[in-house]
């Protein structure tokens, strides 16, 4: 009936505008946003008016980042969850709307919504009414409130041109609940443009600026709008404010909204190839409005021109043009970028994008090399917010690569780059060059780049092969320092040759380069390198696949170890990482498909908890108990062809654990085997006694282990059936065992391994097929 409110989430989808949207955009219910505990609003609560009806939304705003609320089953430090979201905003609202219900039995949903809307706080740091509608609930002065006005007020669309005939007035009611005349000041505030900038000009403004409301009567006040008053240019679109009314322990704030449609000006766009026809196959454009944060983009495919009705203002226009383009084979003669970072659009204008006026760049290395893949990336910021960005990956057939940049980003800023990936052979060996040349400014020239070896940055990479000669994927990746969530192609899906040594150069700068590889395309492991960065002269050296590969720690993108299990309260949470090379630089989650697993948690000898994954959460009792937790992974050999190595592995760990009522997190005391042994690029041993296996334990963020106080090693043959026990010496702090192998040659290995630290955790691990004797 007419008494039920509902209280609606705004949604998180800031701080886009317009950005409410189902169930929020329905008129009657009241719709909240989220603001900090300063009231600022937060980042990612939507905001308004809704599109294309421009309805006032949200209509107030409640404290909604890092709310802590009471947690499901949670007891002691588990009874409360700390959570941030319009969700968590909106349930202050619903309950203040019960308080004033329960004040005022007899009023509508409407009057209960008018009162927590025209009670709100506004002033300080609370956003405009488009962000939080009448401003930032006061669950006291709405209980207390004496006068209702309107929610919001929809002060009406128009059409550009707008004129002095388009001027209106619409009808604000007060009405006084109390038997008492009431005296208001009125007057308009916060009124912002589209683009959230203050309007200095009266579009909207009060007919009356004192009014004496009778007891129990209503008053209603014209707001007088002038959708021809002056604006800015961004300030067109949707324009919000607030009538604030003031008296003796009174405030009424009332949201307004009103749409004033700008004016527009024809944008064309021509673009065209190096043989002076309309672009065809991958051609794209870009067309960004930088004030209002909006654009497109489309595929030329052949167009004569693409026609824009935009607003006047700035904008980036950037293109991607293939010239020569081969249908029936998906590839093209040459690629061009052409691009204006800051285009200001006053009137109708036509903008030609032409690829025979773009200036050739090209790439020379030290060592004679040949360009597989070249990739064109451009990035463009704004307000400290919005990022825009786009790339075209060109293979080495592609006999030319082109630049055009017109003018320079004068707000924000704005990034060409020109990616380059080479190859080559010399009596050292292989090497490919990843090189990456940016620039912010115009490109009016052509452009011959050439960086000495000596100034590059150079990777001696041995890749081993996981027990024979194979191709594997290999996979570069370029972070730009301007964004570092953004990720530029260099080497997708390349090949390299394991074994074998190959000699990888690296552009030295602020750029982050991520490495990744493959066994087997497309379901296998993909292993990561750490995130990297390098110097100018920086040499290194690191090894692929390298020993006996196993489950591990997860790592960061700085190649830290990450929480890979631990306990809170009632519940264990384990997930480590499926693999980890001898390098221990290089690990996986797991294939998708043919990497699988499963979990098993006892405690005291019982089964409590059994997964079906290789991760799992558990449930367990308070008391303080001995846990053995079991992990199974199995590499199914249709999944990759090239993976002959640690085909089963199964992992037991043995600690104690027990409730802390007072600790949140607990990390769970688990070690990680880690071995470092003579093996050559196929993983495999010589047949051969005296050889030593270095051995030692990782552990993870929420364990460090104590110092290795037993070790021992065990190997087969024949899968576990028969075990051979090695010696094992332990000098200056390192274990090692040592394993004879005579005339074993030929012989798959099976290794077996048992770890106790000083605290009194330990790991048993067996790894099938570890390596092999030849």
């Amino acid at each position: 009936g007419d008494k039920t409110l509902f209280v609606v989430a705004a949604g998180n989808t800031g701080p886009a505008k317009p950005s409410v949207t189902s169930p929020g955009c329905v008129p009657d219910v009241l719709t909240v946003g989220a603001v900090d505990r300063d009231d600022t609003t937060a980042q990612f609560s939507s905001r308004g008016p809704v599109l294309t009806t421009h309805t006032l939304k949200p209509e107030i705003a409640a404290p909604g980042v890092g709310i802590s609320a009471a947690a499901a089953g949670g007891r002691g430090v588990y009874a409360y969850q700390t959570m941030s979201g319009t969700s968590m905003a909106t349930p202050h609202v619903a309950g203040a709307a019960a308080i004033v219900r329960q004040a005022h039995p007899g009023w509508t949903a409407q009057q209960v919504k008018a009162a927590l809307v025209g009670s709100a706080q506004t002033g300080g740091k609370v956003g405009g009414a488009d962000e939080t509608g009448g401003g930032r609930l006061d669950a006291g002065a709405a209980h207390r409130q004496k006068v209702l006005a309107a929610p919001a007020v929809q002060g009406g669309d128009f059409s550009w041109p707008q004129d002095p005939s388009d001027r209106t007035s619409v009808d604000v009611p007060y009405t006084n609940t109390t038997g008492s005349a009431i005296r208001l000041e009125l007057s308009v505030s916060g009124v912002r443009g589209n683009d959230g900038s203050a309007v200095r000009s009266d579009v909207a403004r009060i007919g009356q600026r004192q009014i004496t409301v009778p007891a129990g009567g209503t008053v209603r006040v014209p707001l007088r709008l002038d959708p021809g008053a002056r604006l800015n240019h961004a300030q067109y679109g949707d324009v919000s404010g607030r009538i604030l009314a003031k008296g003796k322990g009174v405030r009424v704030s009332v949201p307004f909204t009103l749409y004033i449609q700008p004016q527009t000006v024809t944008l064309r766009v021509k673009l065209i190839d190096r043989d002076g026809a309309p672009a065809r196959g991958a051609s794209s454009l870009d067309v960004v409005s930088t004030d209002a944060s909006t654009g497109e983009q489309r595929v030329n495919d052949g167009a004569k021109e693409q026609i824009f009705h935009v607003r006047p203002g700035d904008y980036l226009l950037s293109s991607f043009v293939t010239s020569g383009v081969d249908d029936a084979n998906y590839g093209a003669e040459s690629v061009s970028y052409l691009a204006h970072p800051q285009l200001s659009l006053t009137k109708d204008t036509t903008v030609v994008l032409d690829a025979r006026k773009a200036h050739r760049l090209t790439v020379r290395t030290d060592r004679k090399a040949e360009v597989r893949r070249t990739v064109l990336s451009y990035g463009r910021w704004w307000d400290d917010t919005w990022a825009m960005s786009g790339s075209l990956s060109a293979p080495g057939d592609v006999k030319g690569v082109y630049a055009s940049v017109t003018g320079r980003a004068q707000d924000g800023g704005y990034e060409f780059s020109s990616n380059w990936r080479a190859y080559g052979f010399d009596a050292k060996g292989p090497y490919v060059y990843n090189l990456s040349y940016p620039e912010r400014g115009p490109i009016g020239s052509d452009r011959a780049y050439h960086t000495r070896d000596k100034k590059l940055a150079a990777v001696t990479a041995r890749w081993n092969a996981v027990g024979q000669a194979a191709d594997y994927a290999d996979i570069v990746t370029l972070r730009p320092a301007w964004n570092p969530a953004a990720a530029i192609g260099i080497g997708s899906f390349d090949t390299v040759h394991a074994p074998g040594t190959r000699t990888e150069f690296y552009t030295p700068g602020d750029g982050t380069w991520q490495h990744m590889a493959q066994t087997t395309f497309p379901f296998a492991a993909v292993l990561q390198d750490q995130d990297r960065t390098y110097r100018p002269g920086e040499r290194r050296s690191e090894e692929w696949y390298r020993g006996v590969l196993r489950p591990d720690a997860p790592r960061d993108a700085q190649g830290k170890p990450v929480l890979a299990a631990e306990r809170q309260g009632g519940r264990m949470g384990v997930q480590p990482a499926f693999w980890n090379d001898g390098s221990g630089d290089h690990w996986s989650y797991g294939g998708s498909f043919g990497d699988i697993g499963n979990m098993t948690l006892r405690r005291n000898g019982q089964t409590i908890g059994e997964s079906p994954y290789p991760y799992g959460v558990f449930d367990v009792p308070d008391g303080d108990a001995a846990y053995e937790l079991q992990l199974k992974t199995t590499k199914l050999p249709s999944s990759d062809r090239n993976w002959l190595r640690s085909t089963d592995t199964t992992t037991t760990w043995s600690f104690r654990s027990r409730l802390e009522p007072d600790v949140y997190s607990r990390g769970l005391p688990l070690l990680f085997p880690a071995y470092d042994l003579p093996a050559d690029g196929l993983n495999t041993l010589p047949a051969a006694r005296g050889q030593h296996i270095r051995l030692s334990a990782d552990g993870h963020a929420g364990y460090r282990p104590g110092k290795i106080t037993k070790a021992s090693l065990s190997y087969s043959y024949d899968n576990g059936t028969t075990w051979t026990t090695a010696k094992t010496s332990h000098t200056g702090g390192t274990w090692s065992a040592a394993v004879d192998h005579t005339g074993a040659a030929g012989k798959p290995v099976t290794l077996k391994v048992s770890l106790t630290d000083a605290k009194g955790n330990s790991v048993t691990q067996t790894i099938t097929r570890a390596y092999d004797v030849r």
